[in-house]
């Protein structure tokens, strides 16, 4: 079982949520197992945990996430109300998250560290979805940093998340003056010469 609470202790309430969110992905899809997808799409499915916020912050269409998940992983045939064992990946998964968590100083595992954990194992379908939408575990991590960031008073949630989307379209910005520019270099090279 993914989300047993005494064994989850140092978690916050938030991952725990997710872990259990993720066995409800499985039963729901009729999965005998819980996978990096079931919890990527438990991940996405609550808007209020930082994971969510993180991929907000970053452009990511959560719409893309669950249509993307539920069209690769499809539903199973699996009909029995017993216990759904996680995959290997899945496990790893959560030992990575703890040793982000750890890697931080933080005190408790959280949703976030949850998310680089699957871009940390990067191999699972839930590391694929992301990728395919422009998330790197660099990218997640320095939005982490953001919301993490220093505490300061006045200073909400909801601006943390405004701050990272103006980030995105920055950085896109940036993107599409770089392919103006390489496409003028060689005429300015030619006017040079």
């Amino acid at each position: 079982m993914v989300a047993e609470p005494d064994r989850f202790e140092t978690w916050d309430a938030g991952a725990r949520s997710v872990l259990l969110g993720a066995k409800e992905e499985a039963q729901r899809l009729s999965h005998n197992y819980i996978g990096s997808e079931h919890l990527l799409l438990a991940l996405v499915r609550n808007e209020s945990n930082k994971a969510c916020r993180l991929l907000l912050g970053l452009g990511v269409e959560l719409s893309k996430v669950i249509s993307g998940a539920e069209f690769i992983i499809g539903r199973g045939d699996y009909s029995s109300p017993g216990e759904l064992g996680s995959t290997p990946r899945m496990k790893k998964i959560i030992e990575l998250s703890v040793d982000e968590a750890r890697r931080l100083n933080d005190s408790k595992v959280g949703a976030e560290h949850l998310l680089v954990g699957i871009m940390r194992e990067g191999e699972g379908v839930a590391a694929g979805i992301l990728e395919s939408l422009g998330v790197s575990l660099n990218r997640v991590r320095s939005a982490h940093r953001l919301l993490r960031g220093p505490q300061r008073p006045g200073i909400s949630d909801e601006d943390i998340a405004q701050a990272l989307k103006s980030l995105e379209q920055a950085r896109k910005s940036l993107e599409e003056a770089r392919a103006v520019f390489l496409q003028i270099w060689p005429e300015l090279e030619e006017q040079k010469s």
